[in-house]
């Protein structure tokens, strides 16, 4: 199940990001021990005002060092897992996915968009940082709460946002995937909604698994188009983040089999 290898890969991507968060305090605690201190506190010295200055570009230096952009290229050899098992492992009912030239150019934008999705969380929370560090020069902070507020952003702001966006970005290729391939279909698309059913699916997802009955969708979890379309539409803000479900293109005879028709 395709689940399971997106649950492999973003256990791979949180132990990677648990790597670079180590080597990246190290770079920290050392650039700051740069620092003119006094009694445990930063100074506001035109000396550490100009380390300041230069924290940025420093600690966006250090991150790159410390794997993360390899990380972000290695997420994308990871897609290719992906697609492989997307045309190797069709569910029953699907139509077969040919790659073609076009569709190829489609993922590798998608790929784009990622990659730069990806290394703006990084050099988000680093602006972070570079704005505890200013604030404390300049109010002659302690050095422990400096610290503390800075492993507050590594841990909670740069590596949940960017697990979650991670564990997102599985779900939103592969639903982006089976787009570009339903954009070049030569046929009417009819889509079947796909995923788990657990203590953790979300309302909207237990509606288009057809678990929860809405008139509106009285075939769930299969789909015309129209019906897809809206359905993404009413549930686009439930499922904007970490959705493990997606929408498969079926071929018609499926769909008809499955509705009665």
């Amino acid at each position: 199940m395709i689940q399971s290898l997106i649950d492999e890969q973003g256990a791979w991507f949180e132990a990677e990001m648990d790597k670079i968060l180590r080597r990246m305090r190290n770079v920290i605690n050392s650039q700051l021990n740069v620092f003119t201190r006094q009694g445990g506190n930063l100074l506001n010295t035109t000396d550490n005002m100009e380390l300041t200055s230069q924290m940025y570009l420093n600690l966006t230096r250090a991150l790159n060092e410390a794997g993360y952009t390899q990380l972000i290229a290695n997420v994308q050899a990871k897609e290719n897992d992906l697609l492989r098992h997307l045309r190797d492992n069709r569910p029953r009912g699907a139509v077969p996915i040919s790659f073609t030239a076009v569709t190829k150019q489609k993922i590798a934008a998608m790929n784009n968009i990622f990659n730069n999705q990806f290394a703006g969380v990084g050099e988000q929370a680093m602006r972070q940082i570079s704005g505890i560090i200013l604030d404390s020069v300049s109010r002659g902070g302690a050095i422990d709460a400096t610290l503390r507020h800075i492993n507050d952003v590594l841990d909670t702001n740069f590596k949940r946002y960017a697990v979650t966006y991670m564990n997102t970005s599985r779900g939103n290729f592969i639903q982006d995937v089976e787009y570009a391939f339903a954009s070049e279909y030569d046929g009417e698309p009819f889509w079947e909604y796909q995923g788990p059913d657990d203590d953790v699916t979300r309302p909207a997802c237990q509606v288009g698994l057809g678990i929860d009955a809405d008139a509106s969708y009285p075939n769930a979890p299969f789909y015309t188009d129209e019906e897809r379309i809206r359905f993404e539409s009413e549930t686009a803000e439930e499922r904007m983040y970490n959705c493990r479900h997606d929408f498969i293109l079926i071929t018609e005879r499926y769909y008809k089999e499955n509705i009665g028709g």
